[in-house]
């Protein structure tokens, strides 16, 4: 997948996801379902952050959890919840683990992935499965996962159709949202990225950080309002000379009013200390598009960075190599957890 394309068809991605799940998990439609349990680590789990925001806009009686670790979370986390689990290689040792953990405690599964072991696990557990297109980095499979996640969400009666919403998706303004970026990525410079959004948009901001570290091969961080003003702020007072960050704050007018006032607060209070953030407007014409901008603004903002400094947004030689060694070795956790089994 060229970068191109990734840029220009995040709306493209979705619809693909969304349409081709088919009837994937309707086998649990009469199952009721508390909460949710998307297990995966890294790129595969970004879905999962993005579908916790969503889902407070579709049904706020549904919770997300996301697990990025080995086993499963508490027995009050996976307990009536609907387990998806996400690994684009299908090899990633956390996600294995996990899904063998819940196949042996008999729990609802719903595989997603685009081959590897995932893959032959589901076909020999008659598991149900979501296969996402081949040749991509996990990362930039991120739009197919959010549609297949919603049509399966649908499929199993979780939530309401949300086809109505789909085929009216506003088409990205692609060139006004590069430009925007470009702006966001000089006023970042040479500095650390710091990227602000209120609780409701943290995935946003959380999925940014992600993007300049792989793309951008950097530190980032994030954080939320309010909590940062009751701590994060306090970074802000320093002499600006001395400060090597640039912020970012991504604001929304349907954030909480409340919210809004403390971003205000927050903006006054920096340049009081000679210190400056830049403010992007990411609101959308309804949640799912406000939230398919962010993603591809902090996509263009890390491409913008890579060209900028001369790297390849695509290699993420230090990762794969930490998948090596990891793969190379078993843990003795692992052992241990093999003996007890067998």
């Amino acid at each position: 997948m060229q970068g191109n394309q990734i840029e220009t068809e995040f709306n493209k991605h979705f619809t693909h996801g969304y349409l081709t799940t088919e009837t994937l998990g309707d086998m649990y439609n009469k199952s009721t379902f508390e909460r949710i349990l998307v297990i995966g680590i890294g790129g595969s789990a970004l879905s999962g952050t993005l579908l916790s925001t969503l889902m407070k806009e579709i049904d706020d009686s549904i919770d997300v959890f996301i697990h990025r670790t080995y086993d499963l979370p508490a027995r009050s986390i996976y307990s009536k919840a609907l387990v998806i689990l996400i690994s684009y290689s299908g090899n990633t040792e956390e996600v294995l683990d996990a899904y063998q953990e819940a196949s042996r405690k008999n729990l609802p599964i719903i595989a997603m992935t685009s081959g590897g072991q995932l893959e032959q696990y589901a076909h020999k557990d008659k598991t149900p499965l979501f296969l996402l297109p081949k040749g991509m980095k996990p990362r930039f499979s991120l739009m197919y996962q959010i549609g297949a996640l919603i049509a399966i969400l649908e499929n199993t009666n979780i939530i309401q159709s949300q086809k109505h919403i789909v085929e009216k998706l506003q088409q990205n303004d692609y060139n006004k949202i590069s430009h925007e970026a470009q702006k966001a990525i000089d006023h970042i410079g040479a500095n650390t990225p710091l990227i602000y959004a209120s609780s409701k948009y943290a995935s946003l901001a959380y999925i940014i950080k992600i993007q300049m570290n792989e793309n951008a091969k950097i530190h980032a961080f994030s954080n939320i309002f309010p909590e940062t003003n009751h701590n994060e702020i306090m970074g802000h007072t320093t002499d600006p000379k001395s400060a090597h960050y640039g912020g970012i704050l991504l604001r929304s007018q349907d954030d909480d009013p409340r919210i809004q006032h403390q971003q205000d607060i927050f903006i006054e209070i920096l340049e009081e200390h000679g210190n400056t953030i830049h403010s992007i407007d990411i609101t959308g014409a309804t949640c799912y598009n406000t939230i398919f901008q962010g993603v591809l603004l902090g996509h263009l903002m890390s491409f913008h960075l890579a060209k900028q400094r001369n790297i390849n947004p695509y290699q993420t030689t230090a990762i794969e190599e930490c998948k090596k060694r990891i793969n190379k070795k078993t843990a003795p956790t692992t052992k241990l957890k093999q003996s007890i089994h067998s």
